[in-house]
């Protein structure tokens, strides 16, 4: 303990290297990308963390940093069921952060968490011992046979997350291993 705060493991697991203590960048406003560009659609404004939270979990979430206009997102859009791949997920459960400690309780489908900055400055996450990792590959940062042991150490109905430098690919373990 350093003065009356208690530091938590960085690191998920050995088989889980990514880190709880996460950087979450400043976005642009979807809405706003969406008229400025003339898209149909709205972009994700949000950032994958390789983390996910169960169902009904009380769970902490530390942050740093100044001019927070910070949210957690917890679960994926449009991402399949995981026993009835036929429907869809509910929307994403949206948490506004503070700077400090939040103390959050998980909806009833629980789900991967993401971040959302739209803020003028970055600010850091520390992710308390109840978020649990998923397999989470990074472009260019995750070497190869750490996604494999992820992987293999994962429960086929695990949620994974691929990260390149403009997409993010969630699907279940079980159907990245089919395809």
């Amino acid at each position: 303990q350093n003065n009356g705060f208690t530091s938590q493991m960085l690191c998920a697991t050995d088989a889980f290297v990514h880190p709880r203590s996460i950087s979450v960048h400043t976005t642009a406003n979807k809405a706003e990308d969406q008229n400025f560009y003339n898209w149909n659609i709205q972009w994700a404004d949000y950032q994958p963390s390789g983390y996910w939270i169960p169902p009904f979990t009380l769970f902490n979430i530390w942050v740093i940093g100044d001019d927070i206009e910070g949210f957690v997102c917890i679960g994926t859009q449009g991402l399949a069921e995981k026993r009835d791949r036929s429907k869809q997920t509910e929307n994403m459960l949206e948490l506004a952060l503070t700077k400090g400690q939040n103390l959050f309780t998980s909806g009833p489908n629980g789900g991967a968490l993401h971040f959302r900055n739209n803020g003028s400055t970055n600010f850091r996450v520390l992710l308390g011992p109840q978020t649990e990792p998923i397999p989470y590959f990074v472009l260019g940062q995750t070497p190869p046979d750490d996604w494999h042991r992820m992987l293999k150490e994962s429960d086929p109905m695990t949620q994974v997350e691929l990260v390149g430098n403009h997409v993010v690919i969630a699907a279940y373990a079980d159907t990245y291993r089919r395809y």
